[in-house]
């Protein structure tokens, strides 16, 4: 009897410290970040304009969702899970465009979609590459390609005007997440400033 009694008792013990512990499995916390750029202040003479529809961008399947990607090798790829963009990649950089655009004076109007205003040029885009380039590590970069197409929609069928590839490797001073954020805002201001020229040069001709 006495022995049934300890069994009894350490059962309840066991009981008791299992219910006391929680079993729940804690996971990293999900970091998540945005790239977002503020275009140059600049003086301007341009002398063409135009009224511009941005089509949503597409990507490379490889860099198409939220989580970061990092290079660590000549061919391979990695992603970190717990590092992600808020907004897919697509719609983060066809906002970022937009907002360049629309803040360059007397150059463009933007239509957005649904607007009764007839556009008069269409971009396109597409990410080509979005990574951390960690291969070597004493010279981590920031990578980010972007493809560009410029269509002139006022004739049947539409022709495209510019297609044109930009490239940007940022040397960061050391590998942080924050670092490679910036990193990447740097490069997508100096593609949108780059092809800025570009476009400025295209509606000039065709004005």
């Amino acid at each position: 009897m006495k022995k049934k009694v300890i069994y009894f008792s350490l059962c309840l013990l066991i009981i008791h410290i299992t219910g006391c512990v929680s079993l729940e499995k804690k996971y990293p916390d999900i970091d998540r970040y945005s790239i977002s750029v503020n275009p140059f202040q600049q003086p301007s003479a341009f002398n063409g304009g135009g009224k511009v529809k941005v089509r949503t961008f597409d990507s490379v399947s490889l860099f198409a969702d939220k989580t970061f990607v990092f290079r660590t090798g000549a061919l391979n790829y990695e992603k970190d899970y717990y590092n992600q963009f808020i907004l897919f990649p697509t719609t983060m950089i066809t906002e970022e465009v937009k907002k360049w655009l629309s803040s360059v004076p007397q150059m463009i109007t933007i239509i957005d979609r649904g607007s009764l205003i007839p556009a008069e040029f269409e971009i396109t885009g597409k990410i080509l590459e979005l990574y951390g380039d960690i291969h070597d590590k004493k010279n981590p970069k920031a990578c980010l390609s972007l493809e560009f197409v410029v269509f002139d929609i006022r004739q049947i069928p539409a022709k495209a005007i510019l297609r044109k590839s930009y490239d940007e490797q940022i040397t960061l001073e050391r590998l942080t997440i924050i670092n490679l954020v910036e990193g990447w805002n740097i490069a997508l201001r100096n593609i949108m400033h780059d092809f800025e020229i570009d476009l400025r040069k295209l509606l000039e001709e065709r004005k």
